[in-house]
């Protein structure tokens, strides 16, 4: 598992989007969080289980910490994908840092889009509770031909688990309902982290 927060940012790319739009995102977050190209182009299917599994979803490994589910079944809509990176957790965590991190993130994706596409942001949006501080974000990819992917962003702080989750589809719904596939069981798994902790 990662040292600290930070190193999300620097593994975690948003790989994961529809072929169509993936080949530039990739590019831009690769100089712009200069992600390991030793790490990034070894990429083989780890053969241990994954921390968080849904069905209807294939899981690869990408080393060396990037959980990876594609969608093979008509109820998530065959294509969309749905990733997550676990790290230490982040009791007090920066939101400010968060929004200096998606607005590079905007600047270097919009500077290599392909010609005639465009790429909006949602600003980005904080919710907390008693247990969890979640920052999340929305971008909506649109190539020339009108083909539209949508890509949520949400990183889960807790006091032991911190975890960095990416929903991307070319259906916007199944986006989001993807997202909260995933996202409920990761918070168990860091409640189950927190009572693990009390009962040593």
């Amino acid at each position: 598992m990662a040292r600290g927060v930070s190193y999300l940012a620097k593994t975690h790319t948003e790989e994961n989007v529809p072929r169509d739009t993936r080949r530039s995102g990739a590019a831009a977050l690769a100089i712009l969080l200069a992600a390991s190209a030793a790490t990034a182009q070894d990429r083989v299917e780890a053969q241990n289980a994954p921390p968080v599994a849904v069905g209807g979803f294939r899981y690869q490994h990408i080393p060396p910490h990037t959980h990876m589910n594609v969608c093979e079944a008509v109820k998530c809509v065959s294509g969309s994908r749905v990733s997550y990176l676990l790290a230490p957790g982040n009791s007090n965590p920066s939101f400010e840092r968060y929004k200096e991190e998606r607005a590079k993130l905007a600047e270097a994706l919009r500077s290599r889009a392909p010609a005639g596409s465009t790429i909006s942001f949602d600003p980005p949006e904080q919710t907390k509770d008693r247990i969890f501080t979640v920052f999340k974000s929305r971008r909506v990819d649109t190539l020339a031909d009108g083909n539209k992917s949508f890509v949520l962003s949400q990183r889960l702080h807790s006091a032991r688990l911190t975890a960095d989750i990416i929903s991307s589809s070319t259906d916007n719904k199944a986006a989001e309902t993807n997202m909260v596939l995933f996202t409920l069981p990761i918070m168990l798994l860091s409640q189950r982290a927190e009572e693990a902790t009390k009962s040593r």
